[in-house]
């Protein structure tokens, strides 16, 4: 069950999203579908956990490569989202 608090959070997460998808996109000079844009994020999240590639990335926001390797550079320019590292750095000269 929602909570009154959840609630508030869940709006105002949603309102973050459609105005970064519609204003916030427009104001780099992009133009993206919205709604892709919309599913593309809502799928990084998920990918964030594992080791997902870029391809099972765009399979599950359903968009192809190029387009989800275009949001991909459009939401790290926005700050939304920042690339890491894959797995444990290591020094080499231990």
């Amino acid at each position: 069950m929602l909570t009154a608090s959840d609630r508030g959070r869940q709006r105002w997460l949603s309102g973050y999203v459609d105005q970064l998808v519609s204003r916030d996109v427009s104001m780099t000079g992009s133009v993206r579908d919205p709604v892709r844009l919309r599913r593309y994020l809502q799928a990084v999240p998920a990918s964030a956990a594992g080791s997902s590639a870029m391809k099972t990335l765009a399979a599950n926001a359903g968009i192809d490569l190029h387009t989800a390797t275009a949001y991909d550079a459009l939401l790290e320019g926005l700050l939304v989202t920042e690339p890491l590292a894959a797995g444990p750095q290591t020094d080499s000269t231990a």
